[in-house]
């Protein structure tokens, strides 16, 4: 069902921003060096340990599949109640139109909290 108003939980790109999420993971990854037995770090080789906490550590920026996207599109009853730009003489009630409902499924691999990430923004 449309609505207007859209929950900040419903947008992308809204919640905490890249450079919190970078900093978050240094420090994480920081800390369970910190806390590894000395022993153990330098019994292990470095390639195998600069491998590891990469792995464990990286964010994996989702990669859209564009060949299996799927688009439905219906008839449907739409709120207009909350919609400024109409006249409607009781907003307190649902006000319906017949309109066009488009949902739209975009499959992707990689970490799909990326996708709430506020990135910065380019000039």
């Amino acid at each position: 069902m449309y609505r207007n108003r859209i929950s900040l939980e419903e947008l992308l790109f809204n919640e905490t921003g890249w450079y919190s999420i970078i900093e978050h993971q240094r420090q994480a990854m920081h800390k369970e060096i910190a806390s590894k037995n000395g022993d153990q770090l330098l019994n292990t080789s470095s390639e195998d340990l600069a491998k590891y906490y990469a792995d464990k550590y990286a964010i994996v920026v989702p990669v859209l599949d564009r060949e299996n996207i799927i688009v439905d599109q219906r008839e449907s009853q739409i709120d207009v109640s909350h919609d400024r730009m109409r006249y409607i003489r009781d907003r307190s009630q649902p006000h319906y139109i017949t309109g066009t409902a488009v949902d739209v499924e975009i499959p992707f691999s990689g970490d799909k909290g990326v996708f709430l990430f506020d990135h910065p923004r380019t000039i």
